[in-house]
Protein backbone atom coordinates (compact mmCIF):
# COMPACT_ATOMS: atom_id res chain seq x y z
CA UNK A 1 0.00 0.00 0.00
CA UNK A 2 1.26 3.55 -0.95
CA UNK A 3 0.48 6.58 1.40
CA UNK A 4 0.19 9.58 0.19
CA UNK A 5 0.02 13.19 1.77
CA UNK A 6 -1.20 16.49 0.42
CA UNK A 7 -0.34 19.72 1.06
CA UNK A 8 -2.13 22.82 1.29
CA UNK A 9 -0.15 26.10 0.08
CA UNK A 10 -0.21 28.72 2.79
CA UNK A 11 -1.87 32.16 1.47
CA UNK A 12 0.05 34.81 3.05
CA UNK A 13 -1.38 38.01 4.78
CA UNK A 14 -0.26 40.89 2.02
CA UNK A 15 -2.62 43.99 2.89
CA UNK A 16 -4.46 44.87 5.70
CA UNK A 17 -8.24 43.82 3.88
CA UNK A 18 -6.85 40.53 3.59
CA UNK A 19 -9.24 38.41 5.11
CA UNK A 20 -9.85 34.66 5.78
CA UNK A 21 -13.67 33.29 7.16
CA UNK A 22 -16.12 30.51 6.72
CA UNK A 23 -19.27 30.22 4.69
CA UNK A 24 -22.00 28.04 5.80
CA UNK A 25 -24.35 27.87 3.15
CA UNK A 26 -27.43 27.32 5.45
CA UNK A 27 -28.00 28.33 9.31
CA UNK A 28 -27.06 25.26 10.81
CA UNK A 29 -29.93 25.86 13.78
CA UNK A 30 -32.91 26.01 11.58
CA UNK A 31 -31.73 25.70 7.55
CA UNK A 32 -32.52 29.41 6.97
CA UNK A 33 -30.36 32.21 5.51
CA UNK A 34 -26.71 31.14 5.47
CA UNK A 35 -23.75 32.46 7.62
CA UNK A 36 -20.68 34.47 6.79
CA UNK A 37 -17.91 35.25 9.60
CA UNK A 38 -14.22 36.63 9.29
CA UNK A 39 -11.57 37.99 10.81
CA UNK A 40 -7.79 40.10 9.13
CA UNK A 41 -5.72 37.03 9.44
CA UNK A 42 -4.99 33.76 8.97
CA UNK A 43 -8.57 31.47 9.71
CA UNK A 44 -6.93 28.81 11.98
CA UNK A 45 -7.97 31.35 15.03
CA UNK A 46 -11.59 31.27 13.54
CA UNK A 47 -12.46 27.85 13.05
CA UNK A 48 -10.51 27.82 16.51
CA UNK A 49 -12.98 29.91 18.02
CA UNK A 50 -9.80 31.91 19.03
CA UNK A 51 -11.20 34.90 17.82
CA UNK A 52 -14.04 37.46 17.68
CA UNK A 53 -15.69 37.74 13.75
CA UNK A 54 -16.88 39.88 11.88
CA UNK A 55 -20.47 39.46 10.84
CA UNK A 56 -22.22 38.59 7.60
CA UNK A 57 -23.58 41.96 7.44
CA UNK A 58 -20.22 43.69 7.74
CA UNK A 59 -18.72 41.54 5.49
CA UNK A 60 -21.56 41.65 2.75
CA UNK A 61 -20.67 45.60 3.15
CA UNK A 62 -17.17 45.69 2.68
CA UNK A 63 -16.30 42.93 0.49
CA UNK A 64 -19.56 43.47 -2.03
CA UNK A 65 -18.42 41.70 -4.75
CA UNK A 66 -16.62 38.79 -2.96
CA UNK A 67 -19.82 38.59 -1.07
CA UNK A 68 -21.95 37.85 -4.17
CA UNK A 69 -19.31 35.51 -5.82
CA UNK A 70 -19.55 33.06 -2.48
CA UNK A 71 -22.79 32.77 -2.54
CA UNK A 72 -23.02 31.73 -6.26
CA UNK A 73 -19.83 28.78 -5.49
CA UNK A 74 -22.32 28.03 -2.40
CA UNK A 75 -25.09 27.51 -4.98
CA UNK A 76 -23.27 25.51 -7.05
CA UNK A 77 -21.52 23.24 -4.29
CA UNK A 78 -25.12 22.87 -2.79
CA UNK A 79 -26.89 21.38 -5.85
CA UNK A 80 -23.49 19.41 -6.95
CA UNK A 81 -23.66 17.56 -3.37
CA UNK A 82 -27.27 17.86 -2.70
CA UNK A 83 -26.15 19.30 0.78
CA UNK A 84 -25.30 22.66 2.54
CA UNK A 85 -22.03 22.94 2.87
CA UNK A 86 -19.11 24.69 5.51
CA UNK A 87 -16.73 26.88 2.99
CA UNK A 88 -13.21 28.00 4.34
CA UNK A 89 -12.02 30.25 1.96
CA UNK A 90 -9.65 34.03 1.81
CA UNK A 91 -9.36 36.89 0.45
CA UNK A 92 -6.02 38.15 -0.54
CA UNK A 93 -5.63 41.59 -2.51
CA UNK A 94 -9.36 41.55 -3.71
CA UNK A 95 -9.13 37.79 -4.70
CA UNK A 96 -11.05 35.39 -3.61
CA UNK A 97 -9.65 31.78 -2.57
CA UNK A 98 -11.72 28.94 -1.82
CA UNK A 99 -9.47 26.91 0.58
CA UNK A 100 -12.03 23.79 1.23
CA UNK A 101 -15.45 22.31 1.56
CA UNK A 102 -17.29 19.61 3.39
CA UNK A 103 -20.76 18.59 4.12
CA UNK A 104 -22.38 21.06 6.91
CA UNK A 105 -23.44 19.54 10.03
CA UNK A 106 -27.20 20.32 10.52
CA UNK A 107 -29.18 20.52 14.10
CA UNK A 108 -32.09 17.54 14.10
CA UNK A 109 -34.79 20.27 12.94
CA UNK A 110 -32.83 22.10 10.02
CA UNK A 111 -31.50 18.44 9.09
CA UNK A 112 -35.30 17.13 8.16
CA UNK A 113 -36.01 20.74 6.76
CA UNK A 114 -33.38 21.13 4.49
CA UNK A 115 -32.77 17.54 2.94
CA UNK A 116 -36.74 18.17 2.25
CA UNK A 117 -36.09 21.12 0.35
CA UNK A 118 -33.34 19.41 -1.59
CA UNK A 119 -35.37 16.57 -2.32
CA UNK A 120 -38.47 19.11 -3.88
CA UNK A 121 -35.77 20.69 -6.01
CA UNK A 122 -34.99 17.86 -7.69
CA UNK A 123 -31.42 16.88 -6.24
CA UNK A 124 -32.01 13.99 -3.94
CA UNK A 125 -33.99 10.31 -4.35
CA UNK A 126 -36.41 9.38 -1.89
CA UNK A 127 -34.47 6.81 -1.19
CA UNK A 128 -31.58 9.39 -0.24
CA UNK A 129 -33.66 11.55 1.74
CA UNK A 130 -35.27 8.39 3.83
CA UNK A 131 -31.55 7.61 4.50
CA UNK A 132 -30.73 11.18 5.76
CA UNK A 133 -33.53 11.55 7.89
CA UNK A 134 -34.36 8.03 8.85
CA UNK A 135 -32.62 9.11 12.49
CA UNK A 136 -34.59 12.13 12.99
CA UNK A 137 -38.86 12.06 11.99
CA UNK A 138 -41.44 10.20 13.82
CA UNK A 139 -39.36 10.76 16.87
CA UNK A 140 -39.99 13.59 18.95
CA UNK A 141 -37.74 16.65 19.14
CA UNK A 142 -37.72 18.00 22.42
CA UNK A 143 -37.09 21.63 23.28
CA UNK A 144 -36.15 23.13 26.74
CA UNK A 145 -36.87 26.50 27.59
CA UNK A 146 -37.65 28.84 30.47
CA UNK A 147 -41.15 30.64 31.11
CA UNK A 148 -41.57 33.96 30.74
CA UNK A 149 -42.61 34.72 34.30
CA UNK A 150 -39.29 33.02 35.55
CA UNK A 151 -37.31 35.39 33.28
CA UNK A 152 -38.90 38.28 33.95
CA UNK A 153 -38.82 36.81 38.30
CA UNK A 154 -34.82 37.00 38.01
CA UNK A 155 -32.03 39.57 36.31
CA UNK A 156 -29.74 37.77 34.03
CA UNK A 157 -25.68 38.22 34.59
CA UNK A 158 -24.28 37.99 31.22
CA UNK A 159 -25.59 38.18 27.95
CA UNK A 160 -23.81 36.80 24.51
CA UNK A 161 -24.64 35.36 21.53
CA UNK A 162 -26.99 31.98 21.14
CA UNK A 163 -25.18 29.30 18.86
CA UNK A 164 -27.11 26.27 19.77
CA UNK A 165 -30.57 26.44 21.75
CA UNK A 166 -31.70 25.06 24.60
CA UNK A 167 -32.01 25.65 28.85
CA UNK A 168 -30.01 24.06 31.18
CA UNK A 169 -28.63 24.11 34.99
CA UNK A 170 -25.97 23.00 36.22
CA UNK A 171 -22.64 24.13 37.99
CA UNK A 172 -20.48 26.24 36.46
CA UNK A 173 -16.70 24.82 35.74
CA UNK A 174 -14.01 26.37 33.63
CA UNK A 175 -11.20 24.51 35.25
CA UNK A 176 -11.04 20.37 33.50
CA UNK A 177 -9.98 19.10 36.67
CA UNK A 178 -12.88 20.63 38.50
CA UNK A 179 -15.67 18.49 36.26
CA UNK A 180 -14.99 15.30 38.47
CA UNK A 181 -15.62 16.80 42.06
CA UNK A 182 -19.12 16.40 40.43
CA UNK A 183 -20.26 13.30 39.31
CA UNK A 184 -23.50 12.73 38.13
CA UNK A 185 -24.39 16.42 37.84
CA UNK A 186 -24.75 18.52 34.89
CA UNK A 187 -21.73 20.70 33.96
CA UNK A 188 -22.00 23.78 32.01
CA UNK A 189 -18.16 24.75 30.83
CA UNK A 190 -16.91 28.17 30.55
CA UNK A 191 -13.79 29.01 28.42
CA UNK A 192 -12.11 31.89 26.52
CA UNK A 193 -12.06 29.78 23.56
CA UNK A 194 -12.34 26.32 22.13
CA UNK A 195 -13.46 23.48 24.68
CA UNK A 196 -10.28 21.44 25.57
CA UNK A 197 -9.60 18.28 23.38
CA UNK A 198 -10.12 15.98 26.40
CA UNK A 199 -13.55 17.57 27.11
CA UNK A 200 -15.95 15.30 25.29
CA UNK A 201 -19.54 16.79 24.45
CA UNK A 202 -21.56 14.49 24.78
CA UNK A 203 -20.45 12.55 28.15
CA UNK A 204 -18.66 15.22 30.56
CA UNK A 205 -20.89 18.69 30.41
CA UNK A 206 -23.95 19.46 29.76
CA UNK A 207 -23.67 23.76 28.24
CA UNK A 208 -20.58 25.34 26.75
CA UNK A 209 -20.14 29.43 27.38
CA UNK A 210 -17.00 30.83 25.22
CA UNK A 211 -15.61 34.55 25.37
CA UNK A 212 -14.73 34.15 21.82
CA UNK A 213 -15.42 32.20 18.75
CA UNK A 214 -18.91 32.83 16.55
CA UNK A 215 -21.23 30.38 15.09
CA UNK A 216 -18.69 28.83 12.21
CA UNK A 217 -16.05 27.85 14.90
CA UNK A 218 -15.37 24.01 15.42
CA UNK A 219 -16.90 24.05 19.04
CA UNK A 220 -20.10 25.78 18.33
CA UNK A 221 -20.41 23.22 15.31
CA UNK A 222 -19.84 20.63 16.88
CA UNK A 223 -22.38 21.64 20.07
CA UNK A 224 -25.03 21.85 17.38
CA UNK A 225 -27.99 19.84 17.98
CA UNK A 226 -26.43 18.29 21.35
CA UNK A 227 -26.04 20.68 23.67
CA UNK A 228 -26.66 24.26 24.61
CA UNK A 229 -24.31 26.82 23.81
CA UNK A 230 -23.35 30.61 23.85
CA UNK A 231 -20.70 32.91 22.60
CA UNK A 232 -19.02 36.64 23.21
CA UNK A 233 -19.50 36.52 26.92
CA UNK A 234 -16.62 38.17 28.43
CA UNK A 235 -15.38 37.20 31.49
CA UNK A 236 -12.93 36.23 33.83
CA UNK A 237 -11.56 34.32 37.12
CA UNK A 238 -9.87 35.25 40.09
CA UNK A 239 -9.16 32.76 42.57
CA UNK A 240 -12.04 30.02 42.87
CA UNK A 241 -14.59 32.74 41.53
CA UNK A 242 -15.69 33.73 38.01
CA UNK A 243 -16.62 37.40 37.45
CA UNK A 244 -18.81 38.77 34.28
CA UNK A 245 -18.34 42.60 34.04
CA UNK A 246 -16.43 44.02 36.72
CA UNK A 247 -19.02 43.24 40.00
CA UNK A 248 -21.14 40.34 39.03
CA UNK A 249 -19.36 36.85 40.33
CA UNK A 250 -20.43 33.56 40.70
CA UNK A 251 -18.05 30.71 42.92
CA UNK A 252 -16.47 28.40 40.46
CA UNK A 253 -18.72 24.93 41.13
CA UNK A 254 -21.87 26.96 42.02
CA UNK A 255 -25.40 26.62 39.93
CA UNK A 256 -25.90 28.29 37.40
CA UNK A 257 -28.93 28.55 34.68
CA UNK A 258 -28.09 29.03 30.68
CA UNK A 259 -30.21 30.03 28.34
CA UNK A 260 -28.93 29.27 24.79
CA UNK A 261 -32.40 30.11 23.14
CA UNK A 262 -31.83 34.09 24.17
CA UNK A 263 -28.33 33.73 25.22
CA UNK A 264 -28.69 34.73 29.06
CA UNK A 265 -27.18 33.46 32.25
CA UNK A 266 -28.91 33.14 35.71
CA UNK A 267 -27.84 32.34 39.08
CA UNK A 268 -28.76 29.49 40.87
CA UNK A 269 -31.51 26.96 39.13
CA UNK A 270 -34.50 27.82 37.24
CA UNK A 271 -36.93 25.69 36.30
CA UNK A 272 -36.30 24.52 32.80
CA UNK A 273 -39.73 23.58 30.85
CA UNK A 274 -39.20 21.17 27.66
CA UNK A 275 -41.92 20.31 24.74
CA UNK A 276 -42.37 18.85 21.55
CA UNK A 277 -41.04 20.48 18.72
CA UNK A 278 -43.67 22.85 17.39
CA UNK A 279 -42.23 24.76 14.19
CA UNK A 280 -44.43 24.20 10.87
CA UNK A 281 -41.93 24.42 9.03
CA UNK A 282 -40.44 21.67 10.21
CA UNK A 283 -43.58 19.37 11.25
CA UNK A 284 -44.88 20.36 7.18
CA UNK A 285 -41.73 18.12 6.28
CA UNK A 286 -41.50 15.58 8.26
CA UNK A 287 -45.48 15.05 7.74
CA UNK A 288 -44.00 14.64 3.90
CA UNK A 289 -41.56 12.35 4.84
CA UNK A 290 -43.57 10.19 6.71
CA UNK A 291 -46.21 9.45 3.87
CA UNK A 292 -42.86 8.65 1.95
CA UNK A 293 -42.42 5.89 4.56
CA UNK A 294 -45.53 4.66 3.89
CA UNK A 295 -45.03 4.10 0.65
CA UNK A 296 -41.73 2.73 1.17
CA UNK A 297 -42.88 0.50 3.52
CA UNK A 298 -45.53 -1.21 1.28
CA UNK A 299 -42.59 -2.97 -0.56
CA UNK A 300 -40.15 -3.46 2.02
CA UNK A 301 -40.66 -4.05 5.97
CA UNK A 302 -38.79 -0.73 7.58
CA UNK A 303 -38.76 -0.30 11.72
CA UNK A 304 -39.75 3.23 11.90
CA UNK A 305 -40.68 4.81 15.51
CA UNK A 306 -44.01 6.39 15.87
CA UNK A 307 -45.26 9.37 18.25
Amino acid sequence: ETAACLIQDCLPVIEDRDCSGIFLTRNPLDGGEGQIEYIYDFGEDLAGGRARPGSKEAFRQTYPAQDKELNHIGRILEEKYASPMDIEFAIRQGELHMLQARTLTLAPMAEVVTNYKIFLRGLMSESELIKRTRRIVGKPLINTFLKEVDKHKNTPIAHGQPIAGGVVAGRIVSDVAEIEKYPGEHIIFITKSNVPRDVGFQSEIDGYISEEGGVTSHAALVSIGKLPCIVGVQWRRFGSRIFFGDTVDVREGSVITLDANDGYIYRGKLPVQASAEHDPEYLEAEKAILKIYSKEEEHTVMPLARY
